[in-house]
């Protein structure tokens, strides 16, 4: 539906849950009230949602025509999947398409992205718990009861480098806001990687779930 009024530019932005218990969550708060810079510049962008950025760029803000499509979807050697073009969604891009495959307790993003002239990718992940790095990968634990679950999250193509986690948002949850008025809020994280300039693009993460 693109980005018309009460919906971000988050088109091919997607959540992971296991045993009700949150992975990778949608950034950003609503503040206090409506159209507060953090409100506006950053909950309802497409840096808030676990989707790409271009040269740093997101998708058309309040914009119906920056719409995303199933294209496909359906089941194959036990792996299901889901097609998505997100053209429309990149008025930068000439082609892009996220593909997701579900196979028991792993799941495969991929993205390939083609631009009329290099251009860099950002990859964005947020999450309530705070993931811990090695090297460009990253894992995000969470207790289940008696239980150690874990997403293992592992770039397995595409050049991603530079991975990057903070608790800090892009535009901070009271700025512009009066000190009486400011809120607090539970900290949330935010992974990046990056990508060299290149006009076409094709990224593979592989999220796997494992229990202890």
């Amino acid at each position: 539906f693109g980005s018309g009024s009460h919906r971000p530019a988050d088109q091919g932005s997607f959540a992971l849950f296991y045993h009700g218990k949150s992975f990778i969550t949608p950034s950003g708060y609503f503040g206090r009230e409506y159209g507060t810079a953090h409100h506006m510049q950053y909950t309802d962008q497409t840096i808030a949602a676990n989707a790409v950025l271009i040269d740093g760029e997101g998708q058309p803000f309040r914009d119906v025509r920056a719409v995303g499509k199933i294209v496909a979807s359906g089941e194959k050697n036990g792996v299901s999947y889901v097609r998505a073009d997100l053209t429309a969604a990149y008025p930068m891009l000439t082609n892009y398409t996220r593909t997701f495959r579900l196979a028991g307790r792993t799941v495969i993003i991929e993205d390939a992205i083609e631009a009329t002239r290099p251009v860099t990718v950002t990859y964005n992940l947020h999450s309530l718990a705070k993931p811990t790095l090695a090297g460009e990968c990253a894992r995000i634990t969470r207790e289940d009861g008696a239980h150690t679950v874990t997403l293992a999250i592992v770039p397995l193509c595409g050049g991603l480098h530079g991975l990057r986690c903070t608790d800090r948002f892009a535009v901070d949850l009271n700025e512009g806001v009066p000190e009486e008025y400011r809120v607090t809020m539970p900290t949330q994280y935010h992974l990046s990687w990056q990508t060299e300039k290149k006009s076409a693009h094709y990224i593979v993460m592989r999220y796997e779930i494992g229990e202890v």
